[in-house]
Protein backbone atom coordinates (compact mmCIF):
# COMPACT_ATOMS: atom_id res chain seq x y z
CA UNK A 1 0.00 0.00 0.00
CA UNK A 2 2.16 2.89 -1.02
CA UNK A 3 2.39 5.79 1.18
CA UNK A 4 0.46 3.89 4.35
CA UNK A 5 4.06 4.08 6.13
CA UNK A 6 5.76 6.91 7.32
CA UNK A 7 8.78 7.40 5.95
CA UNK A 8 10.68 7.32 9.27
CA UNK A 9 9.66 3.83 9.80
CA UNK A 10 11.89 2.26 7.33
CA UNK A 11 14.08 -0.76 8.25
CA UNK A 12 16.88 1.14 9.52
CA UNK A 13 14.41 2.69 12.72
CA UNK A 14 13.38 -0.95 12.74
CA UNK A 15 16.95 -2.28 13.04
CA UNK A 16 18.02 -0.02 15.77
CA UNK A 17 15.26 -1.03 17.82
CA UNK A 18 15.87 -4.35 17.36
CA UNK A 19 19.19 -4.12 17.94
CA UNK A 20 18.66 -2.13 21.11
CA UNK A 21 16.21 -4.38 22.51
CA UNK A 22 18.44 -7.29 21.93
CA UNK A 23 20.91 -5.60 23.92
CA UNK A 24 19.19 -4.77 27.08
CA UNK A 25 17.69 -8.39 27.25
CA UNK A 26 20.85 -10.28 26.49
CA UNK A 27 23.58 -7.71 27.33
CA UNK A 28 23.06 -8.27 31.39
CA UNK A 29 23.52 -11.79 31.38
CA UNK A 30 22.35 -12.60 34.40
CA UNK A 31 22.27 -16.79 34.32
CA UNK A 32 23.46 -16.98 37.99
CA UNK A 33 21.40 -17.69 41.24
CA UNK A 34 22.08 -17.36 44.32
CA UNK A 35 21.22 -19.94 47.20
CA UNK A 36 21.35 -20.71 50.92
CA UNK A 37 21.18 -24.49 52.70
CA UNK A 38 19.30 -24.53 55.63
CA UNK A 39 19.52 -27.58 58.11
CA UNK A 40 17.69 -27.05 61.38
CA UNK A 41 17.16 -23.35 60.98
CA UNK A 42 20.71 -22.26 60.32
CA UNK A 43 22.80 -21.33 57.09
CA UNK A 44 24.92 -24.32 56.68
CA UNK A 45 26.15 -23.94 53.06
CA UNK A 46 25.49 -20.85 50.14
CA UNK A 47 26.84 -20.56 46.92
CA UNK A 48 25.67 -19.63 42.86
CA UNK A 49 24.43 -21.92 40.57
CA UNK A 50 23.66 -21.74 36.61
CA UNK A 51 21.00 -24.95 37.39
CA UNK A 52 19.14 -24.68 40.88
CA UNK A 53 16.67 -27.77 40.65
CA UNK A 54 19.88 -29.81 39.86
CA UNK A 55 22.42 -28.12 42.41
CA UNK A 56 19.48 -27.83 45.27
CA UNK A 57 19.67 -31.98 44.66
CA UNK A 58 22.98 -32.19 44.47
CA UNK A 59 22.60 -30.59 48.67
CA UNK A 60 19.96 -33.11 49.13
CA UNK A 61 22.27 -35.72 49.13
CA UNK A 62 24.62 -34.21 51.56
CA UNK A 63 22.01 -32.69 53.69
CA UNK A 64 18.47 -34.81 53.33
CA UNK A 65 16.79 -33.08 55.99
CA UNK A 66 17.66 -29.48 54.28
CA UNK A 67 15.67 -26.50 52.70
CA UNK A 68 17.57 -25.09 49.81
CA UNK A 69 16.33 -21.51 48.69
CA UNK A 70 16.98 -18.86 46.78
CA UNK A 71 18.02 -15.61 47.60
CA UNK A 72 17.17 -13.02 45.24
CA UNK A 73 16.38 -12.99 41.66
CA UNK A 74 18.83 -14.02 39.23
CA UNK A 75 22.08 -11.68 38.61
CA UNK A 76 25.39 -11.16 36.51
CA UNK A 77 28.55 -13.56 37.12
CA UNK A 78 30.28 -10.92 38.56
CA UNK A 79 27.50 -9.89 41.11
CA UNK A 80 27.08 -13.52 41.94
CA UNK A 81 30.66 -14.31 42.70
CA UNK A 82 30.82 -10.86 44.72
CA UNK A 83 28.02 -11.85 46.60
CA UNK A 84 29.05 -15.38 47.20
CA UNK A 85 32.28 -13.55 48.60
CA UNK A 86 30.79 -10.75 50.76
CA UNK A 87 28.71 -13.69 52.23
CA UNK A 88 31.87 -16.22 53.43
CA UNK A 89 30.81 -19.06 51.28
CA UNK A 90 34.38 -18.92 49.50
Amino acid sequence: MPGFYPEYLDTTYFSSIMHATRRCILGSKRHYQRYKVHVDGKVKHGGITTDFERRKEEHKQNYPDSIIRKVGGKATEKTAREWEKDEGFI
